[in-house]
């Protein structure tokens, strides 16, 4: 069975947050071999996911890099979610937007903020791992983000933040880090 991928996306997004079932999963061709091991990882992490943060804001970049913690560890290729979250900072769903190479994911504004629409979202974490576990932000990833920011505010969706994780629990604020802002001066890199 073929299923597009935002199809799919809904679907992984009601499994994992409403039935935690991987083999309804795999027995309605919505997840591959090859995406078992990520499958897992956010079944794994759903029910610390559910308890930690369903009642607490969600604001810190180190809140989205324990919430990734067991996911990133299993990634050998780059991965983008968007973390929807309400206007008081809890979260309203996890969306897998794209999975990419080792070393890049081609990323569009509309799969970022399909989802965080349409669960009516103030503001969205994007969050992305480094396979090679450098969280250090590339051009490409500065780029992105305010490719991304700059759709959220014609939409009215705020981008809350890009995180990138890397390896041993390190990661990177985009949103905090002093080249974006000077991006956000130049519109130049």
């Amino acid at each position: 069975m073929i299923v597009s991928r935002p199809l799919y996306e809904k679907f992984l997004y009601k499994i994992v947050r409403e039935t935690n079932d991987k083999d309804e999963a795999f027995k309605v061709g919505l997840v591959s071999d090859s995406e078992s091991s990520s499958f897992d990882a956010v079944l794994n992490n759903n029910d610390w996911l559910i308890k930690s943060f369903d009642q607490d804001q969600f604001t810190k970049p180190e809140h989205v890099n324990a919430l990734f913690t067991k996911v990133q560890e299993s990634l050998d290729r780059e991965q983008v979610w968007s973390i929807s979250l309400d206007k008081k900072c809890r979260i309203l769903g996890i969306n897998l937007v794209a999975i990419g190479t080792a070393s890049q994911c081609l990323v569009h504004p509309k799969f970022v903020y399909k989802l965080p629409l349409l669960q009516n979202a103030e503001a969205v974490i994007l969050v992305h791992n480094h396979p090679s576990g450098d969280p250090t932000p590339s051009t490409d990833d500065y780029r992105l983000t305010l490719k991304i920011e700059n759709a959220g505010k014609a939409l009215g969706i705020v981008l809350f933040d890009h995180v990138v994780l890397g390896a041993n629990h390190e990661f990177s604020s985009i949103m905090a880090d002093p080249k974006y802002s000077k991006l956000l001066r130049d519109t130049t890199i």
